[in-house]
């Protein structure tokens, strides 16, 4: 029995650690504002489509920042879905659909195939713009669903960025490590207790 007690002390402690490393990984990327920021980075020209898989994905604003190559500029259009589709049909494209929180990366399925699709002039846009340098979009979560259309007017975009940014999420963060390391000393004091009641019993 007393054996038992200390296997389960000791399974305890382990899980007490491990949530404590958990609280302190989101708590360390998260930071004090709560941003939640997932990059990715073309590697040609195709378009690439911010799928509401990925905008529509949590119920809170999130921020699309764009950047291109030295020097070029940024196409961005905005519409819905099933217009987007239709308007790209089976040319190039990459789709980018959902994030990846180990490595905190947006993750990406190129489709289609041959020269990319002559979307820019398409009446399907609710917006529509070209910019020099770096774009920011927000998005609001009212308008969804909705895709996001984004390419570099003469070379691979840098990077493509999405940040949802929730203050509680690093509060929660905060908790939950706090709570993995009560249960973890908690766990450790039982199996030590555990020990020497074990070694004064044998005495």
């Amino acid at each position: 029995m007393a054996i038992a007690k200390q296997l389960l002390s000791l399974a305890l402690a382990v899980l007490g650690v491990v949530v404590l490393g958990v609280g302190v990984w989101f708590s360390t990327h998260l930071g004090s504002s709560g941003a939640a920021t997932f990059r990715w980075s073309p590697s040609d020209t195709r378009p690439v489509l911010l799928e509401p898989s990925l905008l529509n994905r949590v119920d809170k604003p999130l921020t699309v920042t764009v950047r291109p190559a030295q020097g070029d500029s940024v196409w961005v259009g905005l519409a819905a879905p099933s217009d987007v589709d239709a308007a790209i049909g089976r040319s190039s494209a990459a789709r980018l659909t959902r994030v990846a929180v180990r490595d905190w990366a947006i993750r990406a399925e190129r489709t289609g195939t041959g020269e990319p699709a002559a979307i820019a002039g398409a009446e399907i846009w609710r917006s529509r713009s070209t910019s020099p340098g770096a774009v920011t979009i927000p998005v609001d979560q009212r308008a969804a669903p909705e895709t996001i259309v984004v390419h570099g007017e003469r070379a691979p975009l840098r990077s493509v960025t999405v940040t949802w940014r929730d203050q509680t999420w690093f509060v929660e963060s905060v908790l939950l490590g706090f709570a993995g390391l009560l249960l973890a000393v908690a766990s450790l004091g039982a199996l030590v207790a555990g020990r020497r009641s074990g070694r004064l019993s044998a005495s």
